[in-house]
């Protein structure tokens, strides 16, 4: 198994070193934001995670769950996350002479949010300079569910390996999916609370409300 992990690492980085002259100056690599903010977000994730699998499992010694979730964690966050991301990489190097068709431009031109929220699931590892001019909103939507579902199955698999040194018996792989679900999903509310304020839709939905609220207690009020 370490060894596949070897080749696989391996054959990630000579495949990175090039793409490196083609996507040089011209993109934006997302893994520069995506790895320093999972270890920022570590600590609550790692009590996510050992809280559903203690709620799972009510037999388990605390101790020895969070023990396990922590160098779980610690082990996906520095091989899972880079992996998974640089399988999307590749994939994207493999598919970037369709990136470059007239045919594709044209039918940006046709329907821009359609072909933004399409590119989105190919180019989430890489964004490319000319992805700018998209209509932002849909590009992330699909770029966030393409990383988000990379990451989360990359990291269901190699937490996996490390929990099954802890903890004994059969379920250890739905323990895993269990744990990375809820701390997943804890994921989706932050990033998606912070894509809605930069796109000021929560910003918008409050002062809505708020008017709403002050016009319902105070009918003379106009704002």
């Amino acid at each position: 198994m370490q060894g596949r992990l070897k080749k696989i690492v391996f054959s990630m980085i000579f495949l990175s070193f090039f793409g490196i002259e083609a996507h040089a100056n011209t993109g934006i690599p997302t893994l520069i934001f995506i790895w320093p903010l999972a270890w920022v977000l570590l600590i609550p994730v790692i009590l996510i995670e050992a809280g559903a699998i203690c709620w799972t499992r009510k037999e388990l010694k605390k101790r020895l769950v969070l023990k396990a979730v922590i160098f779980a964690n610690l082990f996906s966050t520095l091989i899972g996350i880079p992996v998974a991301w640089g399988i999307l990489f590749i994939i994207e190097l493999m598919g970037s002479f369709v990136y470059q068709s007239e045919r594709l431009k044209i039918f940006q031109d046709l329907n821009p949010k359609l072909f933004a929220f399409f590119s989105g699931f190919f180019t989430s590892a890489w964004v490319l300079p000319w992805e700018k001019s998209f209509e932002w909103p849909w590009f992330y939507a699909s770029a966030f569910i393409t990383l988000w579902s990379a990451f989360l199955y990359s990291s269901v698999r190699s937490e996996a390996w490390i929990l099954k040194i802890y903890i004994k018996g059969n379920d250890v792989k739905s323990l895993s999916w269990r744990a990375n679900l809820a701390s997943y999903g804890f994921l989706v509310v932050v990033f998606g609370a912070m894509i809605l304020w930069k796109f000021k839709f929560i910003e918008s939905f409050i002062n809505t409300g708020i008017k709403a609220l002050f016009r319902l207690l105070y009918p003379g009020f106009m704002a």
